[in-house]
């Protein structure tokens, strides 16, 4: 594993859809499919895993966006594979029920990444630019935000 930096872009229209209501949001979790070979041998933990987050009106994600809330500070995040992973906030994010919200997380092992370090998880194609990601090798978490790839998977 690397440094990595990613965003999500998640519409009004989904969340709705998925039952969430408008108020407080304490948690969030992140299904994990499968981890590469080397977690638990030479890859135990995502260091440093935070998540932050933020409303928008943004339809597509084309750049990093700033301004996010903070709503889980950097701790030892270690995945494992199944709906296990759930993440409480230790600063709820509260949800208008109309705005898109922006989830992004952020961890950083500073080392070199292999393939065989990847956590694989469950993820939906969208319409629209949905999600915008950065990795480095040698990277703490500050330094990744230069650059960026972007896909539409949700």
């Amino acid at each position: 594993m690397v440094g990595q930096r990613m965003q999500m872009l998640i519409t009004a229209a989904e969340l709705t859809a998925q039952g969430v209501k408008p108020g407080t949001i304490s948690k969030i979790s992140f299904p994990v499919v499968s981890l590469e070979a080397d977690w638990g041998v030479s890859t135990l933990a995502c260091l440093d895993f935070k998540i932050s987050m933020g409303a928008t009106a943004l339809t597509s994600l084309t750049a990093f966006e700033t301004g996010l809330t903070e709503v889980l500070p950097a701790y030892s995040f270690t995945p494992t594979v199944g709906y296990a992973n759930e993440h409480t906030f230790t600063t709820p994010f509260v949800w208008d029920g109309v705005s898109n919200v922006i989830i992004e997380t952020t961890f950083s092992n500073n080392n070199t990444g292999q393939t065989t370090d990847g956590v694989i998880q469950y993820n939906t194609p969208t319409s629209y630019q949905s999600t915008i990601v950065y990795r480095a090798d040698r990277c703490y978490c500050c330094c990744c935000c230069n650059s960026y790839y972007s896909e539409s998977f949700l």
